[in-house]
């Protein structure tokens, strides 16, 4: 009996030891950092944001010829609200000509500075993985932004890296801050603020497009509007999708579901040795 029960010990912490291997892809911890909301600012700070969001948003509607870009930004002083200077998207003289990067080069060619503590930065859409990056670099206070990935990219379809800004933000603790080499504090991010106007008057939806550059066929998952299971029986594992030619792989659906089973013969085996 004790040899059964070392033999299942053995075989348990085999499975535990799969199981963990089988969930990290990575040799970097796994952060993700929290996302505010307008329900988690303060009535005084909210005023503030949607009132610089709302300078953003004028920009783009009202701004000179050729700033008329869906993503514009604006960077001001966290102290003062000073307005320091806006950027637009220039994709026509490169892709990567964002809004984001365009404001943090026209500050840096303004003002000299090369770091940019203190400040804040509004988007009229949520920062992609290379604006992110380069506000974390540049060692904003607070970026805060409209209309989300998720939005633009699954429920408008248009084209974008599908990866959200918090999750790149929550990776940024190899970095040190700026200048004085002490450790990285993190961006905190804002989103949602006046997405209402944002997602309508801004950001157009391309789902039903057939010639826009920025149409995207979404491979989201079935929380968000728009994705529908037509590849997928009603039986399948496999993430539902919009294009039967175009369905997407298996592998989450089949990983999940392999380590969920992998967990069940776990507690059971635990349960045998433990009670046995």
């Amino acid at each position: 009996m004790i040899k059964m029960k070392l033999a299942l010990f053995a075989l348990v912490a085999v499975l535990c030891a799969t199981l963990v291997s089988g969930c990290s892809n990575t040799p970097y911890k796994n952060e993700v950092s929290p996302v505010y909301y307008a329900n988690n600012l303060t009535a005084t700070e909210l005023a503030l944001h949607e009132g610089n969001m709302q300078k953003v948003i004028d920009y783009y509607l009202n701004g000179p010829t050729g700033a008329k870009s869906f993503f514009s930004a604006l960077i001001v002083d966290a102290v003062t609200n000073e307005e320091i200077c806006y950027g637009y998207n220039q994709g026509g003289k490169s892709m990567i000509y964002h809004g984001e990067i365009q404001a943090i080069m026209n500050c840096t060619t303004i003002t000299g500075r090369n770091s940019w503590s203190g400040t804040y930065l509004y988007t009229t859409g949520e920062s992609c993985p290379m604006c992110q990056a380069a506000i974390m670099w540049s060692g904003f206070d607070k970026v805060i932004y409209g209309s989300s990935i998720k939005t633009l990219y699954c429920e408008n379809c248009m084209t974008q890296i599908a990866l959200d800004s918090n999750v790149v933000n929550g990776q940024g603790f190899g970095l040190v801050q700026a200048n004085n080499q002490t450790a990285w504090k993190p961006v905190q991010i804002i989103g949602g603020i006046l997405s209402n106007i944002t997602d309508t008057k801004v950001f157009r939806n391309y789902c039903n497009s057939t010639t826009s550059i920025f149409k995207a066929t979404p491979y989201c998952n079935a929380d968000f509007v728009g994705y529908n299971n037509t590849c997928a029986g009603t039986n399948s594992t496999c993430p539902p999708c919009e294009n039967n030619a175009t369905c997407p792989p298996c592998e989450n659906a089949a990983s999940f579901n392999a380590n969920t089973m992998s967990f069940v013969l776990i507690s059971f085996l635990a349960a045998i040795v433990i009670f046995a």
